[in-house]
């Protein structure tokens, strides 16, 4: 205490505020709809009867009459309850809607009347948070070592002054009510929670009655008659959550920090205490703890809002803007003098005693005497038992499938997976039931109007889909209608504020210093539920390596944590977990936790939130002219990305199994995985904190000698969305050439190696199930489909088996023409009976795929259809198998675009002069850290002027910007 507040962050968490198709009442909503016919035409409405009217022939008309009626009633009673699902979605929307409006009005208003820029902050969506949203709140100040002033009560014979606002029945049980969770969404309790409740609310009247009733028997005071304390509290049952809520007033607030700052300048007292949780009971017994010392308190000299006020809420009251203060003795008139000046309350009701009790008077009166101790340090540990969650061993294998459940449903789930696989939100992929039948052949096949394959499989579609999608997710794009309500500039002291970067800055040149202050506040939710002691370790690293990207060195973290119910074994492991890797991070990055918060019991029934421990970590930087930004500024400048593993954290193909491929990609609870099917999975990778301090040296080193002319890691959306908002977030965007040939080295030949035995079995049941013509088809035109979406030439892998870079060559249109000959030669040549001919047949086909660029080539829909009915008649494991080689080949065929959003921490995007280029990578060896040349930045790049290129990503800056900064608001309120 004794600090002047400069700043404010604020860590924001709403729940499910769109409607999607990933919601799950919906996904119910949506299967029976497919069953009852709600929301299709009249004329699926009939079809709907007409089957589940069917009889057999020999029943009568009554019979049939009966049964449409059952049928009927039955229909009703899906449809209300349809409509019913559908209302409670609405309902919980609107909710989230509501919620959101009113804390972010409610945090501009107070902030903007206290005078305390919100300078940052971050904002979540999630399902989780759909029964308990999070509103974590972090303020910074200014101190002098000499003014720092604890809340401690020390000094036999010094006096406790009440100082701010009257108190008032606002908030009384605010403290029960933040450490019990919801019954249900309509914040009614639960039959347990209610006994709960009932249980404290008849303890605390027990103990109040008896000690008025023994030590008040002669007073004639009202606020001491039994009767009416229990009536008091009756009508303050927690399940009235009201007044439960306090009631802020910013004014009042400004009026108590100013007269604060005022008394701590003069060096009137010995400690102060805000009156926060528990009110004045928390304040005075953690003050007279601290001091190893005793406290008397004469409650009636407490001043009140309300009359009939007694002893028992005045020590519950939770209202806002009060302190306790520990005065020196002899100060208490200059104090007084102070507090009136701004009109505040300002009253001595209490003395430091010697002794270890804490006394309670009400007119000379003692109602309650207490031993402090046991209930602030030597209360009872609780020892709750720990238990790992069953979820994590069902969502350790990765998963990228796109639910199939989301489409129509058809017969063919061979199509389907293959489409589901690569559908995105953009390409409007739409297949209906008709245009798929069981019939083994289809001769006169008619092409469906969308059923879009050739288009589906396309690469560059499907990537600048993707990229698209994330760009405009509700986690990724500008909350400017969040931020932009706060004031940010207040004091003029403010470098880098709301949606300018990662990081938020302000300077000290009110304080005649040339130095500035840079906080960054992170959490991702989602990396917690998947391994809460990662998750908190990489929490704690994206704050500090966020500071350290603005050119600050990273000092000290402050934290809330926020957590389902401790009485849940595996919340509680959840949360100790959560600790321990905060403790791990902060040790090996040398980031002490220097203030915080536990914030537990946030479920709603058996529903509790992600693991979410809020970081918050402060830096310094020693002149704010070396802020480094968080976009591009320069013109011919160069693109760098920094850090450690590079190559392998985008392609690794070292790993023995398959599923390696996409776990190194680092895509476990990353946008990507959200935006394809919603599905949390995978492992995380572990963080190697001794490189990540490494990469905080790098930045400090850069930073002090002006090399970097903007820098920003790469984290949610990978490095597409950091370049992508490097390009955007300035006055002005830019153009930007990325071309990542350099890191993405990938070896065909290795994957090939990895697959060999599966494809030989496979093949080999193929051939078994089908006759030559049919098999022919199937090698052809499935390695077709797979090369829709490729893009490999024949240099590539003669290159990779000579352990070249595979884009040191290009191949001439000669080569070309003479490749195309081979490839139709293989096509017409008869399929061999024998198990080794065939193994060597579809090796060679795949070799000779891989060495053929076909992206040409058009596979007809016929062909496709005829290929997918045929195998559609296969057993069901076969199938499986058949579809989960050729997905498979799609993925890694576009395995460097999808390393593209892969989340690699300890690695960052810089923007350098070309001259500077030499200095920065000699700096990046030293630090035993690697540094490739990526791309180019530039007002006039030819071709890509005007646009962002990225690899196979190509798109406007004019629909970059838009998708960025407009796609929050109207898709929330519009």
């Amino acid at each position: 205490m004794g600090a002047n507040p400069i700043a404010n962050l604020n860590y924001l968490c709403f729940g499910d505020i769109l409607d999607s198709k990933n919601n799950a009442s919906k996904n119910n909503a949506s299967k029976n709809n497919a069953s009852f016919g709600v929301g299709k035409d009249s004329k699926s409405s009939k079809i709907y009867n007409s089957k589940n009217s069917k009889v057999s022939a020999g029943k009568n008309l009554e019979s049939k009459q009966a049964d449409s009626i059952k049928s009927s009633k039955n229909h009703n009673l899906q449809n209300s309850s349809i409509i019913e699902s559908h209302k409670k979605v609405s309902k919980l929307k609107s909710l989230q809607k509501h919620l959101l409006k009113g804390v972010v009005s409610g945090i501009s208003h107070y902030g903007n009347c206290m005078g305390i820029p919100t300078i940052g902050g971050q904002t979540i969506f999630n399902p989780c948070y759909n029964g308990n949203i999070l509103v974590n709140a972090f303020s910074l100040g200014i101190v002098k070592h000499e003014q720092i002033f604890k809340g401690k009560a020390s000094g036999v014979g010094n006096l406790i002054i009440y100082v701010g606002s009257k108190s008032g029945r606002d908030g009384l049980g605010g403290a029960v009510m933040s450490s019990d969770s919801f019954g249900d969404s309509k914040g009614v309790e639960s039959k347990k929670d209610s006994k709960k409740s009932d249980v404290i609310l008849n303890e605390a009247k027990n103990l109040d009655s008896k000690v008025i009733e023994s030590k008040s028997q002669n007073s004639k005071n009202p606020n001491l008659d039994s009767k009416k304390v229990t009536e008091n509290i009756e009508s303050k049952h927690p399940k009235d959550l009201r007044p439960a809520v306090q009631i802020g007033d910013p004014f009042t607030e400004k009026l108590l920090l100013e007269a604060c700052l005022q008394i701590f300048a003069e060096n009137l007292i010995v400690g102060i205490q805000d009156m926060g949780a528990a009110g004045l009971t928390s304040s005075s017994f953690e003050m007279a703890s601290r001091s190893k010392s005793g406290m008397i308190l004469h409650l009636d000299k407490v001043p009140m809002r309300e009359k009939g006020m007694n002893a028992y809420e005045l020590m519950l009251s939770e209202s806002q803007e009060r302190m306790l203060i520990c005065a020196k003795k002899g100060s208490e008139n200059r104090i007084k003098e102070i507090f009136r000046f701004y009109n505040l309350e300002c009253e001595v009701i209490g003395e430091v005693v010697d002794s270890n009790d804490m006394v309670l008077m009400w007119e000379n009166s003692v109602i309650s005497k207490l031993p402090i101790a046991p209930i602030v340090e030597s209360a009872p540990i609780l020892n709750r038992p720990v238990e790992k969650p069953a979820y994590l061993d069902s969502i350790k294998k990765l998963q990228i499938d796109i639910d199939i459940n989301k489409l129509d449903s058809i017969n063919n789930k061979f199509l389907l997976e293959i489409l589901a696989n690569l559908e995105s939100k953009s390409l409007d992929v739409v297949i209906h039931k008709k245009q798929i039948k069981n019939s083994k052949k289809v001769t006169n096949f008619e092409t469906p109007k969308k059923l879009e394959i050739q288009n589906a499989l396309q690469n560059k579609e499907i990537l600048n889909a993707i990229f698209k999608d994330i760009l405009s997710s509700l986690n990724i794009c500008d909350k400017e209608w969040i931020y932009s309500q706060y004031d940010s500039t207040i004091k003029s002291s403010t470098i880098k504020g709301g949606g300018m970067g990662d990081a938020s800055i302000i300077s000290l040149k009110n304080y005649a210093s040339s130095k500035a202050l840079s906080m960054s506040v992170k959490c991702d939710p989602k990396y917690c539920f998947l391994n809460p002691r990662e998750g908190a370790r990489i929490a704690v690293a994206m704050s500090g390596r966020n500071v350290a990207l603005s050119g600050a060195k990273p000092l000290a973290i402050s934290d809330c944590l926020n957590f389902g119910s401790p009485e849940n074994p595996q919340v509680m492991w959840q949360f100790k977990e959560s600790c321990e890797g905060i403790k791990e991070a902060c040790e090996a990055l040398k980031t002490p936790v220097i203030s915080g918060n536990v914030s537990l019991y946030n479920q709603t029934g058996n529903n509790a939130i992600y693991p979410t421990p809020t970081i918050v970590n402060v830096g310094i930087l020693e002149d704010y002219s070396n802020a480094i930004a968080s976009h591009f500024v320069g013109n011919n400048t160069l693109i760098c990305i920094v850090g450690k593993d590079i190559k392998s954290s985008f392609i690794n193909v070292k790993n023995s199994k398959k599923d390696n491929f996409l776990q190194n990609l680092n895509l476990a609870g990353s946008t990507l995985q959200e935006i394809l099917n919603n599905k949390l999975s995978g492992e995380l990778q572990n963080l190697n904190l001794e490189n990540e301090l490494k990469l905080w040296d790098f930045l400090k080193e850069c930073t002090q000698t002006k090399l970097l002319l903007s820098a920003k890691d790469i984290g949610q959306g990978g490095i597409a969305i950091a370049l992508a908002k490097m390009a955007i977030l300035g006055n002005k965007p830019i153009s930007a050439f990325v071309d990542l040939k350099e890191i993405l080295n990938t070896d065909y030949s290795k994957i090939l190696n990895l697959y060999k035995r599966q494809i030989q079995n496979i093949i080999t049941r193929i051939y078994q199930k089908f006759d030559e013509k049919e098999f022919e088809i199937f090698i052809n035109e499935s390695y077709r489909i797979f090369m829709q979406s490729g893009h490999i030439e024949r240099s590539e892998i003669s290159s990779t088996k000579q352990n070249k870079s595979p884009y040191s060559t290009l191949s001439n249109q000669s080569q070309t023409t003479k490749r195309k000959k081979n490839i139709e030669s293989k096509k017409s040549s008869k399929i061999p009976n024998s198990k080794d001919s065939i193994n060597s047949t579809f090796i060679d086909s795949i070799q000779s795929i891989f060495n053929t660029n076909l992206n040409k080539t058009k596979a007809t829909d016929s062909i496709t259809y005829n290929l997918l009915n045929s195998i559609s008649n296969m057993q069901n494991n076969e199938k499986i198998l058949i579809n989960e080689i050729i997905r498979d080949f799609i993925i890694f065929s576009n395995i460097e675009s999808i390393s593209l959003f892969s989340q690699n921490h300890t690695q960052v995007v810089c923007e350098v002069f070309p001259h500077n280029l030499g200095i920065i990578k000699e700096i990046a060896r030293q630090k035993s850290l690697e540094c490739y040349c990526i791309g180019k930045v530039g007002l006039n790049l030819g071709d890509f002027s005007q646009s962002i290129k990225i690899g196979n990503i190509n798109l406007s800056l004019k629909n970059a910007n838009d998708l960025y900064f407009n796609s929050f608001e109207s898709k929330i309120f519009k």
